[in-house]
């Protein structure tokens, strides 16, 4: 029934009660009644007045202790109006007192034709109403007809009203009420009312303030049954009154059948009234039975139409409850039409509720409800439900709806709404379908709530059936339909030990309606866990948070919100799902900015036949305003998951869509989450992911981790796939950075793509930092593993790494670190892959980078590593960097293979291929550059295949520059190696400089070609190629078909080689071969001196001539070459050895490298210079300034600085240099010093790519003079002393030296100048010197390989230097100078021989300017201190900077 109508009824039975009463004063009155007792036998209440026993008038009225009896009541004659009987009347008063008095209605059973109303104390238009303890009793059974109604208090029209400790019994009686429908007079009302305590002021004045309290009373309706079209049973209640306050009353249902249309069991209720208070009041219901009754409900408490309300401390307990086929609310309290309501504390027990024998029940049950009150306030109210069994579904029956709904606080149409800390909590409940809620607000006017900490709990841990929730089941934590903003925190959920059919959970939920614009939703710590669930289809969803619009909300275009959801998480275990499973930590389906951070799924031990789990999951719905996505650190584990068909698992992902199809909309950052997998068992489509995002203006991919061990994951090749992604981003532009991947102990059948990133964008895209790892896996079916796949318009990649471990591949398998295609330019650069201890079987594509786009391409540090590989099948294609381009730059590209097996398949021709680079330039016109190549092949064979540095195929007109390339091949057996290969489909023009092959230990049954180019299958026909600096290097004995193309071929030549060549040429085919102007380079560690034959080169079949043979033999730092004096020819026996009449022509010289050696020791040199210059500018000028005459004054000079000197090469030199000293002015014209000095430098000497470091120092003492005459002339000099160091290490190839020198060193200069004075602050200086440095010899080893001797000799330098300065002041306390000169070094060569060989000298002989600029500052013209800054610079044969500082103290 409507609330509505319910008031209009009590209304006309108070008018009713009110006209009955006026009849009655008019017979009898009194003021005071005490102690009277009366017994009323068989009495017929058929008089329309009816019967009052006692009424009291005046303006204090007291009724105390009365007692009336009634027995075997009737009313034989049907009345138009319903009759009154009442105990005591309290009429008019100012003040009525009511205690102690009793009423009890017993005997046989009442039979009633009209509609009658029974009271124990009446009060009507009363001040103050105080009463105490009064007590009615129901004993007999009645039938009525019209109503029943039956109260132990009734107040009307009270201002101010007490009631306490009133007793309301109905034992063991049967109601049965009857309506006649054809009457609808006042009295068929149709209904049993009984009340314990009625305040009613409906009819009282208007503008009346009215109160009251009820405290103590209780209601008690026991072993009763009763039949009524409609039942109201109020324990306390009030109408229309101002301040109500209800605490510590009891109302009691016990063993009750009830049977009816509408029936309403209420403990407290409060209708129309500006403030309510209900605290500490007890709701018990046990052993009720409902039967055929449409709706009935029990409610702790009803409020309707007030201001405030507060409930705080109530108690709900219901137990033993059966419904036939009924509906019934169980309600701790509903409170509607009101302001604002507070609720705290309250409590709700549920236990034992069953089904009868008839089918089709709704249990409700609320903790607390509320409807259009505009601000709530709901904090921890508890429902607790156990042992709750209703009927099993009938899939033919009428009723298909939820047979229980369940919510802790449920909050309909409030403006505002806060709720914390709720909870539901039940256990063993068996019902076909239901919807559980601790916290649930809806309302398309809400402005804002807020749900934090709110709990549902559900538990059939011992009594788990096979039919529950068959039809169903969903639960939430906390839910917001609304409009508005919402804060929903911290909730949760947990479901264990239950069997469902359709299954829907929860932490916390928003669901934008009607027009949500500009919502800001925060959804923070909300928690769902799952155990032990079976599912039994065809659908589950769970999830911790999800915010997302309503359909209303989507059409009626909801815009611009805001929405946050963090560290909310889900925890499935132990459970089965048959159907589709999707769980997610945070979910958003919404227009506007989200921020859905820290959010965690965790799934142990579930299976499920369709899959997904969303650690984080956005949909954004584009609008008109760019919304801003942010995904950081969301979490998806999983272990021993199961997937039958198909699965999804993505810690993180996003799209934009319009409604209809997916589009490209806002940006979106998705930053350190995480995957986790341990193994889980994967059929059918499969798509495992760290992170998603797509259809997006800008996505940006940084720092998120995959880690997978022991998947098991399966497909039907073709038509299904396993997607295995890191990072998965569709976008217009898009950025991946620092993704990491980890792949161990699994197995993927069928159809696999596994990639650290996979990207597709309309405009720009970037791969940076990514990195994949795949360990002890299989693979068999079509198997794609890339570090970075990438499609854009235009793209940078750098520094992305694949690693690859002890894994197998069977079928067709593609192992890439970057997969790039571009419309535009693309730039890769620092690509790592690793491969260790795999095996491909079938067709297997390896390669470090691919790239194809039409337009440019650059490729830089490129690296792919392959170490116990074992290929066998179709074919295998290796490169480190394979591209299709027009304009394309490939540099620094290292491919190295180390126990690498590649087998041939029989039956196929197809060859195998291992290769630095690969390219292949499809438009005319297009050009290739390459540098910086290596190639190197160890301990590997290679059967039906080849090796080469760089294969490149060009259409016509193609350009090719290729520079700095080696191929290694050692200890290894290969068909054939190509330095560079050339496939040309017109006329192409090559330059190829600085190309090496190295041969170590090696078997090339065909040939070592240092270029191929061909036209179709012609051989450089109508081809510009241009090859310089061809090198072949060979070590230990290898063997070759035969070799062309090379200009210089290295031997290094070992004690092998005395039994087997270095070089055996075996192609008796090979016919002639001539080879002019051909250079050999020997390198061995006794190859002059031996008495041993060693075998060079070996020609067993053909004939090789060479002609201008020369062969060299190089040591570090000594080369020795021979001069062939005819041709060289070898075949047919005649092989090339040392004991070669060529080897008796020779000539010996040092390495031009061997300059670094003498170098460091000039760098010592030029440093003690650089100090012999210092003390005669800085050190003389800080002496004569520091100078008194007949005192000695102490001074100190600091400087430093870098130069860089030009000896042939050139060295640089950075140091710092230091003197201090005491100065005497013997006269007026005579100065003298003595000081010591100290210097400490480093050093790098660079001759051809050789660097040499030397660390130099040197500590000495010295003499300084100056002697300024009476003019302006001056004469100075100095003389120096000490030890100097040079301590030496460098590099020189596979060799290294190192030594140090320890030698004395002597200086010494003499000077003239003369000093103008232009004016009294300005002066000229102008001056010539000469300085000489000796610096001793020395013999030290240089720890090479070769245990050589340095022989250096004495290094003396001469220089002369002249200049001016200007010298000026700007105070008495600051002055400042600036000069030039011109400065020229004689000598200053650095002779040297390594084991008596002399090397190149180096020089410091040269020109140089100098330019200087100083500043002078003394704090007063009293101190004793001063100090001096300055600098110069250097151009010409010595460039650099030095800087130096002066610090004068006068003693």
């Amino acid at each position: 029934m409507l609330i509505e109508n319910l008031r209009t009824k009590r209304t006309l039975l108070s008018l009713a009660v009110a006209a009955a009463l006026t009849l009655s004063v008019q017979a009898s009155a009194a003021d005071t009644l005490q102690g009277k007792v009366v017994a009323d036998e068989a009495p017929n209440y058929s008089a329309q007045s009816g019967k009052q026993y006692w009424v009291l008038t005046g303006a204090e009225q007291t009724a105390e202790s009365n007692a009336l009896t009634i027995n075997d009541a009737n009313g034989t004659v049907k009345q138009a109006d319903q009759i009154p009987v009442s105990h005591i009347y309290l009429f008019e008063a100012d003040k009525a007192v009511a205690n102690g008095n009793q009423m009890t209605v017993g005997g046989q059973t009442s039979t009633f034709a009209s509609a009658v109303l029974v009271m124990n104390v009446w009060a009507d238009n009363v001040d103050s109403l105080e009463a105490d303890a009064n007590k009615v009793a129901l004993n007999t059974s009645a039938d009525a007809a019209g109503s029943y109604a039956f109260t132990n208090i009734l107040a009307m029209k009270i201002v101010d009203a007490t009631i306490r400790n009133s007793e309301t019994v109905i034992d063991d009686v049967e109601i049965n009420v009857t309506v006649d429908p054809s009457d609808d007079s006042v009295e068929d009302l149709g209904a049993f009312w009984a009340w314990g305590a009625s305040v009613d002021n409906l009819s009282a004045d208007a503008g009346m303030t009215s109160s009251v309290r009820f405290s103590g009373n209780s209601l008690t309706l026991s072993g009763t049954k009763i039949d009524a079209p409609e039942i109201y049973v109020d324990g306390v209640m009030s109408q229309q009154v101002n301040t109500v306050v209800a605490e510590d009353n009891r109302f009691v249902l016990e063993n009750l059948s009830i049977t009816t249309d509408d029936g309403h069991f209420r403990g407290v209720t409060a209708f129309g009234a500006d403030e309510v208070q209900i605290h500490r009041n007890e709701t018990t219901v046990t052993g009720l039975i409902f039967s055929s009754t449409d709706f009935a409900s029990v409610e702790g408490m009803e409020v309707n139409g007030f201001g405030r309300a507060e409930a705080a401390n109530n108690t709900y307990m219901a137990d033993g409850i059966e419904l036939n086929g009924s509906d019934l609310i169980l309600r701790g309290g509903r409170f509607l039409d009101g302001d604002s309501a507070v609720f705290a504390n309250n409590t709700v027990k549920i236990a034992n509720v069953t089904a009868g024998s008839v089918s089709g029940e709704l249990l409700t049950v609320y903790g607390i409800q509320t409807s259009d009150v505009a601000d709530v306030s709901a904090n921890a109210t508890t429902v607790t439900l156990d042992k709750i069994t209703l009927s099993p579904w009938d899939a033919g029956s009428s009723y298909e709806t939820e047979s229980l709904w369940a919510r802790a606080v449920s909050v309909s149409d409030a403006e505002t709404v806060s709720a914390s800390d709720n909870l539901l909590s039940a256990h063993d409940v068996h019902v076909h379908s239901a919807i559980l809620s601790a916290a649930y607000v809806s309302g398309e006017d809400t402005a804002s709530v807020s749900l934090t900490g709110n709990k549902v709990e559900l538990s059939n841990s011992e009594t788990m059936q096979s039919t529950d929730f068959e039809n169903g089941l969903t639960i939430y934590g906390a839910r917001a339909a609304i409009t508005g903003n919402a804060e929903i925190s911290r909730n949760a959920v947990s479901v264990k030990d239950v069997t469902a059919a359709d299954l829907r959970l929860y932490g916390g939920r928003y669901w934008a309606v009607g027009s949500t614009q500009n919502a800001s939703v925060v959804m923070n710590g909300n928690l769902l866990e799952v155990e032990n669930v079976t599912n039994t289809g065809p659908e589950a969803d769970l999830w911790a948070a999800r915010a997302g619009l309503g359909d209303e909300a989507y059409h009626s275009g909801a815009d611009n919100s805001t929405v946050t959801l963090q560290n909310n998480r889900a925890r499935v275990l132990d459970s089965k799902f048959t159907g589709q499973l999707g769980v997610a930590g945070a979910e958003v389906d919404i227009r506007g900015s989200a921020d859905v951070s820290n959010n965690a799924v965790e799934l142990r031990n579930v299976t499920a036949d369709h899959f997904s789990a969303l650690g984080a999951s956005y949909v954004g719905y584009v609008t008109a305003d760019q919304a801003d996505v942010v995904m950081n650190g969301n979490t998806l584990i999983a272990e021993g998951v199961t997937a039958s068909n198909y699965s999804q698992f993505v810690a993180a992902r996003s799209f934009f869509t319009d409604g209809d199809e997916e589009v490209y909309g806002q940006n979106i950052l998705v930053q350190g989450n995480r995957l986790e997998m341990t193994d889980a068992t994967l059929s059918g489509e499969s798509y495992v992911m760290s992170v998603s995002a797509t259809d997006a203006g800008e996505a940006r991919a940084l720092n998120n981790t995959f880690e997978v061990s022991g998947l098991t994951a399966s497909n039907d090749q073709g038509t299904a796939e396993t997607i295995v992604v890191a990072a998965h981003l569709y976008a217009t532009q898009a950025v991946a950075e620092n993704n990491a991947m980890v792949i161990k102990n699994s197995s993927f059948v069928g159809t696999t793509v596994l990639e650290g990133v996979n990207q597709r964008t309309e405009n720009s895209g970037v791969a940076s930092g990514n990195s994949v790892s795949v360990s002890k896996t299989n693979f068999s079916g079509t198997n794609n593993v890339f570090a970075v796949d990438l499609v854009a318009m235009k793209a940078e990649v750098e520094n992305n790494s694949m690693v690859v471990e002890d894994s197998a591949f069977a079928g067709t398998t593609a192992l890439e670190g970057v997969n790039l295609t571009t419309e535009n330019r693309g730039v890769v650069s620092g690509t790592g892959v690793s491969i260790s201890g795999a095996t491909v079987t079938g067709y297997g594509l390896i390669q470090a980078v691919a790239v194809q786009s039409p337009n440019t391409v650059e490729v830089d540090n490129s690296t792919l590593l392959l170490s116990d590989v074992s290929m066998e099948g179709e074919q295998a294609l290796i490169a480190g960097v394979a591209i299709f381009g027009k304009t394309v730059s490939v540099q620094n590209t290292f491919v190295q293979a180390t126990e690498v097996d590649i087998q041939d398949n029989k039956e196929l021709k197809e060859r195998n291929v291992l290769a630095g680079v690969s390219a292949f330039i499809t438009n005319d016109g297009g050009t290739f550059t390459n540098k910086n190549t290596i190639v190197s092949v160890s301990k590997s064979g290679i059967t039906n295949g080849y090796v080469a540095g760089t294969l490149v195929a060009l259409a016509d007109g193609g350009q090719v520059e290729i520079n700095n390339q080696t191929v290694v091949v050692s200890y290894s057996t290969v068909d054939d190696v190509y330095g560079t290969g050339i496939v040309a489909s017109g006329d192409v023009s090559a330059r190829i400089n600085n190309q090496t092959i190295v041969l170590d230990n090696a078997t090339v049954v065909g040939g070592v070609y240092a270029v191929s180019v061909k036209n179709g299958t012609s051989t450089r026909s109508g081809n510009d190629v241009e090859l310089t600096n061809s090198r072949l290097q060979l070590s230990g004995t290898n063997t070759v078909g035969s070799i062309s193309g090379f200009d210089t071929i290295g031997l290094n030549v070992t004690e092998a080689n005395k039994e087997k060549a270095v070089l055996t040429v075996t192609d008796a085919d090979a016919g002639q071969m001539e080879f002019n102007g051909v250079t050999i380079e020997i390198a061995s560690d006794d190859f002059l001196d031996s008495s041993d034959t060693y075998q060079l080169i070996n020609v067993e079949g053909g004939k090789y001539t060479f002609k201008d043979l020369t062969v060299k033999e190089s040591h570090t730092f000594l080369e020795t070459t021979y001069t062939a004096k005819g041709d060289v020819v070898l075949g047919n026996g005649n092989s090339l050895t040392s004991d070669n009449e060529l080897f008796n022509n020779k000539t010996v010289k040092a390495t031009e490298s061997s300059k670094t050696l003498a170098e460091s020791l000039l760098g010592t040199v030029a440093f003690i210079n650089q100090g012999a210059k210092f003390i005669a500018d800085e050190g003389i000028a800080a002496m004569v300034d520091a100078a008194k005459l007949g005192e000695v004054t102490a001074f100190g000079v600091m400087q430093g600085g870098s130069t860089h000197y030009n000896t042939g090469s050139y060295v640089d030199v950075d140091g710092v240099t230091f003197m201090a000293g005491a100065g005497l002015r013997v006269n007026p014209n005579w100065t003298m010093a003595g000081f010591v000095e100290a210097g400490w430098a480093n050093s790098a000497s660079h001759v051809e790519g050789t660097r040499g470091d030397g660390d130099h120092e040197y500590f000495g003492v010295g003499f300084a003079t100056r002697y300024q005459t009476d003019g302006v002339l001056y004469v100075d000099g100095s003389l120096r002393a000490g030890r100097a160091t040079t301590e030496f290490a460098g590099r020189y190839g596979q060799d290294s030296a190192s030594y140090d020198a320890k030698s004395l060193y002597m200086s010494a200069h003499v000077g003239l100048g003369a000093m103008w004075g232009i004016n009294e602050s300005l002066k000229l200086d102008t001056y010539a010197r000469y300085m000489v440095t000796y610096l001793d010899d020395d013999d030290v080893s240089l720890n090479n390989r070769y245990n050589d001797k340095l022989e250096l000799d004495s290094t003396v330098t001469h220089a002369v230097r002249a200049g001016a300065r200007l010298l000026g002041d700007f105070n008495d306390n600051a002055s400042w100078k600036v000069g030039a000169a011109y400065e020229h070094v004689f000598d200053g060569d650095a002779e040297s021989a390594v084991n008596s060989f002399s090397l190149d000298v180096p020089s410091l002989e040269g020109d140089t300017g100098v330019f200087e600029l100083g500043l002078r500052i003394r704090p007063s013209l009293e101190s004793n201190w001063a100090v001096d800054l300055g600098a110069k610079g250097y151009v010409g044969d010595r460039e650099g900077v030095t800087g130096n500082m002066t610090v004068r103290y006068s003693f």
